[in-house]
């Protein structure tokens, strides 16, 4: 399945997506190996230096499992609340993973070396999530208003509602813009920390 969402401002938030609609009936976006193996060399984790690798069953499960710690913890993380140390105890592992011996290649380019490619890239995301939730952007992540999707806000004033402009965005500009012109009062939708009149 290539439908994957990029550009949501971080490479862990960007894996996150990989399970979307999670609000409704949740679509997986990595349902078997190859799936993952595309997100990989997508994402710039996976090939490039030599033959592309397709990850074992179990790497998809691991890959799955990481997702879902990492979107756990940075929901507990959004809201401040404690994160469970299952899903902490998970990430750190999968960061202490595989890593790849950097060697000077052709054209002084970087090349990556490594025994098992997929665990090296499933380290590198889980190296990324541990830099997103100790860093200060994760005070940053948002929930789109449109979808399920968390993307990093880095807009000045930090007020971003959703994952793109161009499609949640524009959905919700639609349907107020229907609303209005059919005369039907829209029902306010409620942001957490902000009271609505009546309330």
């Amino acid at each position: 399945m290539s439908d994957f969402r990029w550009g949501l401002g971080h490479l862990s938030l960007d894996f996150v997506a990989t399970l979307g609609a999670r609000r409704g009936n949740p679509v997986e976006r990595l349902g078997a190996p190859e799936d993952l193996a595309e997100w990989l060399t997508t994402a710039g984790l996976l090939g490039g230096t030599g033959p592309s690798a397709i990850p074992t069953d179990a790497q998809l499960d691991d890959a799955r499992l990481l997702r879902e710690a990492t979107y756990r913890v940075l929901t507990a993380g959004r809201l401040g609340a404690a994160p469970s140390a299952d899903d902490v105890d998970l990430i750190n592992r999968y960061a202490r993973g595989a890593v790849a011996a950097l060697q000077i290649g052709p054209g002084l380019r970087v090349v990556r070396l490594a025994t098992d490619p997929v665990a090296v890239a499933v380290t590198e995301l889980a190296r990324a999530s541990v830099e997103l939730l100790t860093g200060a952007e994760l005070s940053r992540v948002r929930q789109c208003d449109g979808c399920s999707l968390l993307f990093l806000d880095r807009s000045r004033p930090g007020q971003r509602r959703w994952c793109s402009m161009g499609s949640c965005g524009n959905r919700r500009k639609t349907s107020r813009y229907r609303a209005k012109r059919d005369g039907v009062a829209e029902v306010p939708r409620r942001r957490p920390g902000v009271r609505l009149p009546m309330e």
